[in-house]
């Protein structure tokens, strides 16, 4: 980054801290418009629209940050696609989840792609660690437009409300990868959210089922119905290898089932001692999802 490019975002955090966030965020705006004439800045652009959209959330000007992503989108993601952007946006402003990091974009989109394989299968929708509920927004509103009338019903989500439990041994975080969560990621409750403002994110689709518990007690609650697509996100090994091993049989016939955390060191470790066991090898997106299809 340019000296200049730094002073003026040093600026800007100065002004943000002090409580005068029209005026960091004009500065940001400037330096962004400034630097699109400049295409050697990109780097330091896309540093600039990443503190432009934190700001803009936490203040909740929706219509700013939708036209910053927009065009960060644009400028930075290879994969476009206008119909998603809306829906993730729409999602982003109901659950009140942050727009950044935004390599997060292209992994729900990922998600969602997966998902539309399965949409003419019969079974349940399940998501297993919800979070704020962005992805099952996601997920509901794709249903939504392949089936108008649908409400909710048959989708599932089972999550503690609680946050991460208690991070074992295989969790440990020596070794991993440089895609790998920071160690303040890996603590017993984080990601934490109410039930209430999951439903009340969730409000578009009444029908969904909630299970709060602790994965794999939760699950005795819900029966055994069939599947045709299950999201396992909960980052830790031991839920991940019980959502894996409870889920499986449950599959219909070119049912998914997607593991979100191919890069949490635990995660990745329950997706290969499920998959080995059963000789299945997963297929893996660019943006660490590992998939395995019945």
């Amino acid at each position: 980054m340019s000296d200049r490019g730094a002073r003026i975002i040093e600026q800007a955090q100065r002004l943000y801290a002090g409580g005068r966030a029209a005026e960091a965020g004009g500065l940001l705006q400037s330096l962004v418009d400034e630097l699109a004439r400049n295409p050697a800045a990109a780097a330091e652009r896309g540093v600039a629209m990443e503190m432009l959209l934190e700001l803009y959330f936490a203040q909740g000007r929706d219509g700013r940050l939708s036209k910053v992503f927009r065009r960060y989108v644009a400028d930075y993601c290879e994969e476009q696609d206008e119909r998603f952007d809306d829906a993730y946006l729409a999602g982003v402003f109901a659950t009140r989840t942050g727009p950044l990091p935004l390599r997060r974009r292209n992994r729900f989109l990922n998600l969602l792609r997966l998902f539309e394989r399965t949409l003419e299968l019969d079974g349940l929708v399940v998501e297993c660690g919800c979070f704020k509920g962005l992805s099952s927004y996601l997920m509901c509103s794709r249903l939504r437009q392949h089936d108008p009338a649908f409400n909710g019903r048959g989708y599932q989500i089972f999550d503690s409300f609680q946050g991460l439990s208690e991070p074992q041994p295989e969790d440990a975080l020596a070794g991993a990868g440089s895609g790998a969560p920071q160690p303040v990621d890996v603590k017993a409750g984080r990601y934490a959210a109410r039930l209430e403002d999951v439903k009340r994110a969730l409000a578009p689709f009444p029908g969904i089922e909630y299970f709060p518990g602790w994965i794999p007690d939760a699950f005795a609650k819900a029966g055994g119905a069939s599947c045709r697509f299950v999201h396992v996100d909960v980052d830790l090994y031991r839920p991940t290898k019980d959502s894996l091993e409870h889920f499986w049989p449950r599959l219909v016939p070119g049912a998914l089932m997607v593991c979100d955390d191919y890069n949490w060191p635990g995660g990745k470790r329950a997706v290969d001692e499920f998959c080995s066991a059963r000789q299945i090898t997963p297929e893996l997106t660019p943006t660490n999802q590992a998939v395995m299809r019945r």
